[in-house]
């Protein structure tokens, strides 16, 4: 149902290259959807579990545009899907190679919204990747999920790493919830 909210993708029709039958028209698709993809990078999600997101969401990249968030208790960096990509195979700055995990603090992924509606980000959607383990008050207020206001009419799919509906409950005020069963991706708990 998130995804058919979302559209379909833009196409245009070019000629392809020549080759020994000729030339042939080809129809080039061009992701026209912009999602942004919170992970929850606190220190009580496992690098496993980031590692096994990260391969979900490259799935995700072939059909719209995607920037990754990555999110503890701050937002700590917004960078597009692409460039997190490159930069994992050549390395940053230190010679690091492979995807950069920033955060491990606690858990709040209020702040994200709220980074969204301050700096007017235009999207189609937004998925968060978490364990769906959020604090619920620290220093008076309220850390947990998204209120319908601080969604500001998005489209949000929760994407709970871990648990059920029992052990991690998802307001339905924050949007829509899938669970992955424990051990579904591969990953042993």
């Amino acid at each position: 149902k998130f995804t058919g909210m979302l559209g379909t993708l833009d196409g245009r029709t070019t000629m392809a290259r020549r080759n020994k039958y000729g030339r042939f028209p080809k129809y080039v698709q061009r992701p026209s959807k912009k999602l942004l993809i919170m992970i929850d990078s606190s220190g009580s999600v496992d690098s496993r579990w980031i590692a096994r997101a990260l391969g979900a969401i490259e799935s995700i990249a072939k059909h719209a545009k995607v920037d990754v968030m990555w999110i503890d208790c701050e937002v700590h960096e917004i960078v597009s899907f692409e460039v997190a990509k490159r930069r994992a195979r050549q390395g940053d700055e230190q010679g690091r190679k492979g995807f950069q995990v920033k955060g491990r603090g606690g858990t709040s992924m209020r702040v994200g919204f709220r980074y969204i509606r301050d700096h007017k980000l235009r999207l189609d959607g937004i998925l968060c990747f978490s364990d769906l383990e959020l604090g619920e008050h620290r220093m008076g207020e309220n850390f947990g999920f998204p209120t319908r206001a601080e969604r500001n009419g998005k489209r949000v799919l929760w994407v709970g790493l871990k648990g059920d509906a029992t052990s991690h409950p998802v307001p339905p005020e924050a949007g829509q919830v899938i669970y992955i069963p424990d051990g579904a991706l591969g990953i042993a708990v």
